[in-house]
């Protein structure tokens, strides 16, 4: 399945403002996904074609995407965050939202176990929002977003992979796990990275936790792929602590073809019961 079929399906079978969005681009949209994104849009600067003039990588860096996919079961507690118009406001950035249509719930499973909070009224919502985006360093720009309210696992396992999405960018930032809003870390996400034909990898100081994956594994076993070791990959881009998350450097990591095991593999994870 190509990303313009995926996408259709998200969209369900009546017209509305994401199908508008796919009949005014055509070709096949290169997408970025980022789990456990909460209410941060940085992704969409960061990641803009024209943010690489600034911090330049090297000249062969697989092109930037043209759609994000956020996913977060549980926004910070906060089931409104995406009422109001404006998102975000300082001196250097605005993100505002343009364009809001809601689209069919999402259909896979909620498990409590993976979660560290309540499932709120959003929980299983999906929204396509179209965002006006003014920075300081990259001008003004509209950006398409699918927000989807469920489970990370659950929608990679239920969504992503059986509709074959071609994921080129996904962003591993302060994924919500431990004092966040999850009971399972993000070693999971790095084994996926092949089946969803990742290029680029950006991840924090979380990017060496191999732990707290098995209850991932045991609800949805068609994830546990074998291990990878993403600090071997090469790196396109450094960001120090402060300017994203403050959680350890953010890179930019190329992807190799069919990220294979890992060099020093981890053990399999077991699954419960």
């Amino acid at each position: 399945m190509s990303n313009r079929a995926f996408l259709t399906s998200l969209a369900g079978p009546r017209g509305n403002a994401l199908h508008a969005w796919l009949a005014a681009h055509p070709g096949e949209p290169r997408l970025a996904w980022y789990p456990s994104a909460g209410a941060d849009f940085r992704d969409l600067l960061y990641l803009h074609r024209d943010y690489r003039e600034h911090r330049p990588g090297p000249p062969d860096e697989p092109a930037a995407p043209d759609f994000f996919l956020h996913t977060d079961y549980c926004v910070a507690g906060d089931p409104h965050f995406l009422d109001q118009p404006l998102l975000h406001l300082d001196e250097h950035c605005r993100i505002e939202v343009e364009v809001i249509q809601e689209l069919p719930r999402l259909r896979v499973p909620f498990h409590p176990e993976l979660v560290a909070f309540p499932a709120n009224a959003a929980t299983g919502r999906v929204v396509f929002l179209e965002l006006s985006v003014w920075s300081h360093r990259l001008g003004q720009f509209r950006v398409p977003v699918v927000y989807a309210f469920g489970e990370n696992a659950a929608f990679c396992a239920g969504c992503l992979l059986p509709g074959g999405a071609r994921i080129s960018h996904v962003v591993q930032v302060r994924y919500g796990h431990g004092l966040g809003g999850g009971r399972a870390g993000p070693e999971w996400v790095r084994r996926q990275l092949a089946r969803l034909g990742t290029e680029v990898f950006v991840t924090d100081a979380a990017e060496g936790n191999d732990g707290l994956s098995e209850q991932v594994y045991g609800f949805f076993p068609g994830l546990d792929a074998p291990p990878v070791d993403s600090t071997a990959w090469p790196v396109l881009r450094q960001l120090p602590p402060a300017s994203w998350d403050g959680y350890g450097a953010v890179r930019w990591r190329r992807v190799p073809p069919g990220a294979g095991p890992a060099v020093r593999a981890g053990r399999r994870a077991r699954r419960p019961g």
